[in-house]
């Protein structure tokens, strides 16, 4: 489950972080930045490293703790460290956030 995840949030990550540059308001939803983009950039390379290495575990539990509590957050300081982040952003955050760290402790067997 934990590589799935590392797959499918790298792929996102990487699809949102390359759209950030050419899009920088998606449909009044979603504001990107290029700061914004570079992380998404970032975290979508490492998850399709994490992947398809042996490190799909940990990617899954510490990105999943980072989007819970970047998405928590969201919602009570939508300008925080200059990054703006709309309630849809928020929800997505805490989704994926939700996934990966599910993923991160799940254990078969």
């Amino acid at each position: 489950m934990a590589t799935t995840f590392a797959r499918v949030a790298g792929w996102i990550f990487i699809v949102l972080g390359i759209l950030g540059f050419f899009v920088n308001n998606l449909f009044g939803l979603i504001q990107f930045d290029v700061a914004h983009n570079a992380v998404h950039l970032l975290l979508g390379v490492l998850g399709l490293a994490a992947a398809s290495g042996n490190q799909s575990q940990l990617y899954s539990a510490v990105v999943g703790a980072v989007l819970v509590i970047l998405g928590a957050a969201g919602f009570f300081l939508p300008s925080m460290l200059g990054i703006h982040l709309e309630p849809v952003e928020n929800i997505l955050h805490l989704v994926l956030g939700g996934w990966g760290l599910y993923a991160g402790v799940y254990k078969k067997g």
